[in-house]
């Protein structure tokens, strides 16, 4: 039988266990992993030998979950680069790994990326609007979306956008 109330602290040998199992399956920051353990009523003392020992045997790598994170957000979440370094700083990734990770997007596929979003963005708007009142849509769905001022400005400014929404 079960006891309800308050769950059992888990073991630093078990939370060590499961953590290399997630890592295995996922890439993870040490930020979600902490928290994580702090959840589990992990020590910050163990929840720091912890993190040593999953990054010495390489489960663990910030900079390796940083590059992951951002091709994942701009390939298939659509996401500027913007919006996918607010998520990295909120996940406590350092500005220097965050550059790093940031260098690797393709601007040419990263801009067709957010060209094709945008256009898509476009042919959902009724007919009725007014050209302003759609470009206005546009930025703001953009901008929403952590894409740069000066990039949107170039693909609302593109002839081959509005041909587009008309096919």
């Amino acid at each position: 039988m079960k006891l309800r109330g308050k769950k059992q602290p888990v073991k630093p040998q078990a939370a060590l266990i499961r953590l290399e199992d997630l890592c295995a399956r996922s890439e993870q920051c040490s930020f979600d992993l902490r928290r994580k353990m702090s959840q589990w009523g992990i020590s910050s003392a163990d929840a720091d030998n912890i993190i040593t020992q999953l990054t010495e045997n390489r489960f663990l790598d910030d900079s390796r979950f940083a590059r992951a994170y951002t091709r994942d957000r701009y390939l298939y979440a659509k996401w500027g680069r913007r919006k996918i370094t607010t998520a990295l700083y909120a996940k406590r990734i350092d500005k220097s790994t965050i550059d790093d990770a940031l260098s690797e997007i393709d601007m040419r596929r990263y801009a067709a990326i957010a060209f094709k979003a945008i256009a898509s963005k476009l042919r959902q708007m009724p007919d009725e609007m007014t050209h302003f009142e759609k470009r206005q849509r546009l930025i703001r769905f953009a901008i929403g979306r952590g894409y740069e001022t000066s990039l949107i400005s170039r693909i609302l400014e593109s002839s081959r956008l509005w041909q587009s929404s008309q096919e």
